[in-house]
């Protein structure tokens, strides 16, 4: 073998070796499907037109085909949106029943029968008090006037007089007994002068009760007599009863 034939040997295969991959009509690459920029489609054809149909498209070879998903493909693969629920309706507050009204304590009528005879004690004298009124007991409702007569004697002694009356009035509610404003008790009268009431004799007077409150059920009167002996008045001394009337509802 000639010199020049063993340095030209490597050169020659190369050479071979080009010529053997012009000849190919398809480069590898393409016959993968693999794009490659800048490259023409076979045969010096340019690219399809925007809206032409493309062909059917090669999945792509490994390592290609491990890339991660565009974000259109990933919201689709979390499935359609969830329509957020509608929030719980408010549990309706039951309205609270409004409290009964409390009943009355129940009472004693002492005008039941239409009169009241008491005896009671003041000091050394025995002093006795008759109550009625003038009006029937259907008329003892809250709104009308109410009188109340006392009529008051005693023994004991000689020369007894009447020196004082006092007069409190309570009406009943359904929470207890309350005190009458002002100006609805008439004040008593006795006269100039202080009433013997040595029996047979007795003094009288008459108490009046206006318009009072329509939650009221009944009247409580308290009562203070003053009693005096002897024709200068010089033993005094005191006696205390008390009398309930019930009403009649009404205005």
């Amino acid at each position: 073998m000639s010199p020049i034939t063993g340095v030209w040997r490597p050169f020659v295969g190369g050479l071979a070796a080009v010529l053997f991959l012009c000849g190919c009509g398809t480069p590898p690459w393409q016959e993968a499907g693999i794009a490659v920029p800048g490259s023409s489609s076979p045969g010096g054809a340019s690219p399809s037109p925007a809206g032409a149909p493309r062909p059917e498209e090669t999945p792509l070879p490994w390592p290609l085909n491990m890339l991660p998903p565009l974000p259109k493909e990933r919201e689709e693969a979390k499935g359609p949106a969830r329509t957020p629920s509608a929030p719980p309706s408010p549990t309706p507050t039951p309205t609270p029943e409004p409290t009964p009204e409390p009943a009355p304590p129940m009472v004693v009528d002492d005008l039941a029968s239409g009169r009241a005879d008491r005896t009671f004690a003041a000091g050394a004298f025995a002093v006795t008090a008759q109550y009625w009124s003038t009006r029937g007991k259907p008329d003892w409702t809250p709104a009308a006037v109410k009188p109340l007569t006392i009529n008051v004697s005693a023994v004991g002694a000689k020369d007894l007089a009447l020196t004082g009356l006092s007069v409190n009035v309570e009406r009943l509610t359904p929470h207890g007994w309350v005190a009458v404003g002002p100006g609805v008790v008439s004040p008593v009268e006795l006269g100039p002068s202080a009433p013997h009431i040595s029996a047979p004799g007795s003094a009288s007077t008459t108490v009046m009760v206006g318009s009072i409150e329509p939650d009221s059920h009944a009247l409580r009167y308290t009562l203070a007599f003053s009693i005096s002996s002897g024709r200068n008045q010089r033993t005094q001394t005191s006696g205390t009863d008390s009398l309930v009337v019930t009403l009649v509802p009404g205005t």
